[in-house]
C-alpha cells in the first residue's frame, strides 16, 4: 500500500487483503474473521517494514 501512496484503516486493509489473494467477502461473519486474522499480523507487518526500512535506509514505511 505504500508504494501507491495510500494508509488504511482496519476496514480497508481488510478489503484490500480479500482483494489480492482472491477472498469473496460475502456476509458480515466473513469479513470478520479476515478482519481479525489482518489485526493479528498487522503488528508483524510493522516490525517487517522497520526491520527493511533500516535494512534500505529509510525507503520504506507503512501507515496504519
Amino acid at each position: 500500500m505504500q508504494q501507491r501512496g495510500k494508509s488504511l484503516n482496519t476496514e480497508g486493509l481488510t478489503l484490500e487483503v480479500a482483494e489480492r489473494i482472491g477472498v469473496e467477502v460475502a456476509t458480515k461473519e466473513d469479513f470478520d474473521v479476515l478482519e481479525a486474522l489482518v489485526k493479528s499480523v498487522r503488528h508483524i507487518a510493522r516490525e517487517e517494514v522497520r526491520r527493511t526500512r533500516e535494512e534500505h535506509g529509510g525507503q520504506f514505511f507503512l501507515n496504519f
